[in-house]
């Protein structure tokens, strides 16, 4: 992991196309702006584990039976 220090208004450039800069910085927190092509994904992490979370928990979960009873209307796929 590389950690740098950054004031308001520097930024930082991945890949030669990305630039994240520093817009402020208070007591609750950091405001940063990325600009990125359409084509890269930006998600927060938090919400990424949090989903991560809920489906461990839905595989967890589940009912064996129920499971059984899905697969039943599943079509085999035939080998050739």
């Amino acid at each position: 992991m590389l950690v740098l220090a950054r004031k308001i208004g520097e930024s930082i450039v991945l890949d030669d196309k990305t630039v994240i800069t520093i817009k402020e910085i208070g007591k609750d927190g950091v405001k940063i702006a990325i600009e990125a092509p359409k084509s890269v994904k930006i998600l927060r992490k938090e919400l990424i584990d949090s989903v991560t979370d809920v489906n461990k928990a839905a595989v967890v979960s589940i009912n064996p039976n129920a499971m059984k009873s899905l697969m039943k209307n599943v079509p085999l796929k035939k080998e050739k």
